[in-house]
């Protein structure tokens, strides 16, 4: 007598196992995402670091301050790491603009971040800058000065309305729109 009976699984059983497995992978590309905006972030931050060192080494060297927010002179000089790109067309970490700019008086150099998300502009604008006495800090070499200045909202020139050291929470505040700016000055001592 033979058997009537199959062996194998219903389309019951083989759908349960494809939805087991659609929630699994949604979750791990929830998580290979929030890893990979975590990488990003810290290599902007990484990137400015970057660009302070690259900075203070051309001052210290004796490079002169408006020379410094030439973009051909930035290039040159290797101010931005590689992944940046030229100086013409730069773009950090989390895709937006950068620039490198001069300021009048021939002793400020500007660094501005711009078309942030909130994340980044919160990791960006609390980078303490202070030294002790809560004053811009000052490099080794004692030839640049840093302060920073969060650009939740520019004026109409791209200015920032206001310089000074973010708490999380208020940087948290001012980076809610969509896309911020975040500028570092550089003053040469």
């Amino acid at each position: 007598m033979k058997s009537t009976e199959q062996k194998g699984r219903s389309m019951v059983e083989m759908l349960g196992v494809l939805a087991i497995i659609g929630v699994l992978s949604i979750g791990g590309i929830a998580g290979y995402s929030k890893a990979m905006e975590k990488y990003n972030t810290n290599k902007l931050v990484d990137q400015f670091f970057m660009i302070l060192h690259n900075l203070t080494t051309a001052v210290a060297a004796g490079q002169p301050v408006t020379q410094l927010a030439n973009n051909s002179v930035v290039d040159a000089l290797g101010i931005l790491p590689k992944e940046m790109g030229k100086a013409s067309q730069c773009r950090h970490a989390l895709g937006g603009q950068c620039y490198i700019t001069g300021g009048g008086d021939g002793t400020i150099i500007s660094v501005r971040f711009k078309d942030l998300p909130p994340k980044g502009c919160v990791e960006l604008s609390t980078i303490d800058l202070r030294g002790a006495k809560g004053n811009s800090i000052v490099n080794a070499a004692n030839s640049i000065s840093v302060t920073s200045s969060t650009c939740a909202v520019e004026d109409g020139q791209g200015n920032c309305k206001s310089s000074q050291f973010r708490t999380v929470t208020q940087a948290t505040k001012e980076c809610r729109g969509k896309l911020n700016a975040v500028i570092f000055t550089f003053k040469v001592l």
